[in-house]
C-alpha cells in the first residue's frame, strides 16, 4: 500500500523538524554551560516561539502520519515489546513551557537552584523532541513506499 503524498503537508513537516532540531541544539549548548548568562534575545525568542512550534509540529503530523498509521507502523519497545505510536502531545507541550519557564526566570536575572537541575530539564526536552522527530521521520518513510509489512516494527527511543 502507498499513501498517495502530502508535498506541501511533508515539505512542512520536514521545515518544523529541521526548526525544531536547531532548537535543541542551541538548548543542548545551553545546558552543557550552565550556569551562563543566556542573550535576552535568546530568551524573548525561545518564550514566543517554543510552544507555537511543538504545536504545529504535532498538528502536522496528526494530520499527515497517525491517521494512516496503524496500517504499516507497530512500536516495538526497548524490552521487546509493541505498542501504539507515541501520542503524548500534552506531554511535550508541558515540556516545552518548562523549559520557557527556565528560560523566564534567567532573562529575569533569577539564580538557578540548581544547574543541574536545569540542564536535565534541558536535556530531557531535547531528547524527547529527537526521539520524535525520529519517529515521525521513520513512520513517513515507511508510509511513502510500498514498504509497511507489520511485522518490522519501528524502534522507539
Amino acid at each position: 500500500m502507498t499513501i498517495a503524498p502530502n508535498i506541501g503537508g511533508f515539505t512542512a513537516l520536514d521545515e518544523s523538524h529541521r526548526e525544531l532540531l536547531w532548537w535543541c541544539d542551541v538548548l543542548e549548548a545551553i545546558a552543557e554551560y550552565l550556569p551562563c548568562r543566556v542573550d535576552e534575545q535568546v530568551c524573548r525568542r525561545m518564550s514566543t516561539r517554543l510552544v507555537p512550534l511543538v504545536e504545529e509540529t504535532w498538528t502536522l503530523a496528526e494530520h499527515l502520519i497517525f491517521p494512516d498509521i496503524d496500517h504499516c507502523v507497530a512500536v516495538k519497545t526497548p524490552d521487546g515489546n509493541q505498542r501504539q505510536p507515541p501520542m503524548d502531545h500534552p506531554c511535550n507541550c508541558a515540556a516545552a513551557r518548562d523549559v520557557i519557564a527556565l528560560f523566564q526566570d534567567m532573562r529575569e536575572g533569577k539564580p538557578l537552584s540548581s544547574p543541574a537541575a536545569a540542564s536535565h530539564c534541558l536535556r530531557s526536552f531535547t531528547r524527547r523532541m529527537r526521539c520524535g522527530i525520529i519517529f515521525e521521520r521513520n513512520s513517513v518513510s515507511r508510509l511513502g513506499s510500498d514498504q509497511c509489512p507489520r511485522d518490522e516494527p519501528v524502534a522507539v527511543c
